[in-house]
């Protein structure tokens, strides 16, 4: 089922961010939804996850949806290990022998037993990026979750994303359109 946003408003102390806004974001796809900053790409990830609640308007299709996302802030339990960050969120765990494997595959050359604090900025949103979609879930959230890598790290992040992620929704908020040139996308722009 596709994530229909229908009719939507949203204003924060006055300031109007949405007036009466409507999109699709197509189910089992890529989904980049652009804009300038400031234009409402956050807010509008954050009602679709019902973290906020449109002030008229209405949003169908994530009805017991696994939703799972990757935040501008990476979100990780500095003090506790690269390990422990990924199985806290997961049902089914992950021996320390697979850990290693996929952060191999994402080019975070740690352990798992490694403290996240100790991670580079990259590889804290690598790490991010894998505790997300090892979630195994129905709809992905990435606001700008490649902000921060290079070119070669975000090509190999984003390939990782869409391999593991087929058939199910991936909702990119992003300013980097270049970096999903090649690929089939459903764009949305924002005004």
């Amino acid at each position: 089922m596709d994530i229909e946003i229908r009719n939507i408003s949203k204003a924060f102390d006055g300031k109007e961010v949405f007036d009466d806004f409507s999109c699709i974001f197509r189910q089992g796809c890529l989904n980049l939804l652009m804009g300038s900053s400031g234009s409402g790409k956050t807010t509008l990830l954050r009602l679709v996850m019902g973290i906020l609640k449109a002030d008229s308007g209405s949003i169908h299709g994530t009805k017991d949806k696994r939703i799972r996302a990757v935040f501008q802030e990476d979100r990780l339990l500095l003090n506790m290990s690269v390990a422990v960050n990924i199985n806290l969120v997961l049902e089914e765990k992950y021996s320390d022998g697979e850990i290693a494997e996929y952060l191999r595959r994402l080019n975070v050359d740690v352990p798992p037993s490694e403290r996240a604090e100790r991670l580079s900025k990259g590889m804290k949103r690598r790490l991010a990026v894998l505790r997300a979609v090892l979630a195994e879930p129905d709809i992905l959230i990435l606001d700008e979750a490649f902000s921060g890598l290079d070119a070669e790290n975000a090509q190999n992040t984003l390939s990782f994303i869409i391999e593991n992620m087929k058939g199910r929704t991936i909702v990119a908020a992003t300013h980097k359109e270049q970096l999903f040139f090649g690929l089939n996308y459903n764009k949305i722009t924002l005004p």
